[in-house]
């Protein structure tokens, strides 16, 4: 009996290790060296510190990053005055059609493949970006962790983004939807993917398939 209840005990001690282990394994061990709040290590800060040829574009990119940072990262909080306030003398508001979307267009190129690992380093980063001396928008963003709101998952880790142009007049949403509720996708499918078309056009769609089978 007593060697039973030892056998039991060493098995629920080992899926309890290894319960640990795979938490700690949500992003990959090799990612922390460079998940710094550094651009100089961290490779996605320099990126997204470049400035665009487009003022414009590059507004609407900053208000793309908080929306991201501010809202996927775990423990972030959003200070949407100070986002408010940001977009209020950025000037976008008085764009032309024409000048929004060209805009809209270039700033959404520079997330066309945003993924898990873009997004955790941004995390990580977050404070350089929003934080109290932040080199972007200063005081937006608080209390973020080095982490994503959810778990990595290495055999879906493409982030299916919405364009820029659907945050004009909900500055800093959430570009993905709810939390929890992620929306991925391959990489080719962002304006294309199927919860993204009309109901009409998924049916007339599936109607098709089914008459060719």
């Amino acid at each position: 009996m007593i060697r039973a209840f030892r056998h039991v005990s060493f098995i629920a001690i080992a899926l309890g290790l290894s319960a640990v282990t795979c938490a700690a394994a949500d992003i990959p061990s090799f990612w922390r060296k460079t998940m710094t709040n550094d651009p100089a290590t961290n490779w996605y800060l320099s990126e997204v510190m470049k400035p665009l040829t487009n003022r414009d574009a590059e507004v609407l990119r900053v208000q793309d990053l908080g929306g991201i940072v501010g809202n996927l990262c775990a423990g972030a909080i959003l200070n949407r005055s100070v986002g408010e306030n940001f977009m209020k003398h950025s000037g976008n508001s008085k764009l032309s059609s024409n000048a929004y979307k060209e805009a809209v267009f270039l700033a959404d190129d520079q997330f066309k493949y945003f993924d898990y690992r873009a997004l955790a380093h941004l995390c990580a980063g977050s404070d350089y970006l929003f934080g109290s001396q932040g080199h972007l928008i200063p005081n937006l963003i608080s209390g973020a962790k080095e982490k994503p709101k959810f778990a990595y998952d290495p055999d879906n880790s493409y982030i299916r983004l919405a364009s820029i142009s659907t945050a004009r007049q909900a500055h800093f949403r959430s570009p993905i939807g709810k939390i929890p509720h992620i929306k991925t996708a391959t990489r080719h499918s962002r304006e294309m993917s199927v919860d993204a078309l009309p109901d009409r056009i998924v049916r007339d769609r599936l109607k098709s398939r089914r008459a060719n089978q």
